[in-house]
């Protein structure tokens, strides 16, 4: 993770506007992305173990070392059916890092250009910038339409198999949510400040704010402290 990477300085920009804490922030993530596992959707290991890393140097949270074959063990279900899906995962992923990567830059060289009145590219080329940076948001919208949908499918027809790694995880994000409610109540920060997307609602103090619909395959969600 690079601490001085242009997405990096906008994400502390946004933070500070909305006045977000970033240790709650990368609690959410947490949650967000283990609870993506039970679907058999994934993150890259690394980035996970940096987002873990952080979230225990704030919070006492069991080691995520108890769910580790639970993870390994979803992950290797839609492998094993579908090799090629690891291939489109990373893929995907891939092009979501340079799509944002490319846009922080476009938008910060377009706000330089607007504050000094010199532009370091041509119009044409930024032109051309654009057009690569929505021609790679059109491709992962749909890898990712396509990724979920043979994920999906691929796990509703072999979920017997997992089945018990994903309750184990289950039991883990509980105790996650139960510390980040806890702390939440002690600081009383608003909750709703730390969205977060998730596939499964049988949590406890969990406040469902929006249902999935035809576009939002997932349930918007923040702790419940009340």
């Amino acid at each position: 993770m690079n601490p001085f990477g242009i997405g990096t300085i906008f994400g502390d920009i946004k933070r500070k506007i909305l006045m977000k804490n970033e240790d709650y922030e990368n609690f959410a993530w947490l949650i967000m992305a283990l609870d993506n596992y039970r679907t058999g959707k994934r993150v890259k290991d690394s980035i996970l173990r940096e987002k873990t890393r952080l979230v225990r140097n704030k919070f006492k949270i069991p080691s995520i070392n108890i769910i580790r074959d639970d993870i390994e063990a979803i992950k290797s279900v839609a492998d094993k059916r579908e090799p090629r899906m690891k291939f489109y995962a990373n893929l995907m992923i891939t092009l979501q890092f340079l799509i944002k990567q490319g846009l922080a830059i476009f938008l910060l060289l377009s706000f330089i250009t607007v504050i000094t009145f010199k532009s370091f590219l041509t119009t044409q080329q930024m032109q051309w910038i654009l057009y690569i940076i929505i021609f790679g948001a059109v491709v992962v919208v749909w890898l990712r339409w396509y990724i979920r949908d043979k994920i999906m499918r691929i796990y509703a027809k072999y979920q017997n198999e997992y089945r018990k790694n994903q309750l184990n995880i289950r039991d883990y994000i509980q105790e996650l949510i139960d510390v980040m409610r806890e702390d939440l109540k002690e600081t009383g920060d608003n909750p709703k400040k730390y969205k977060m997307a998730l596939y499964y609602k049988d949590y406890k103090h969990i406040k469902i704010l929006k249902h999935p619909n035809w576009w939002r395959y997932y349930y918007a969600s923040a702790i419940d402290t009340s």
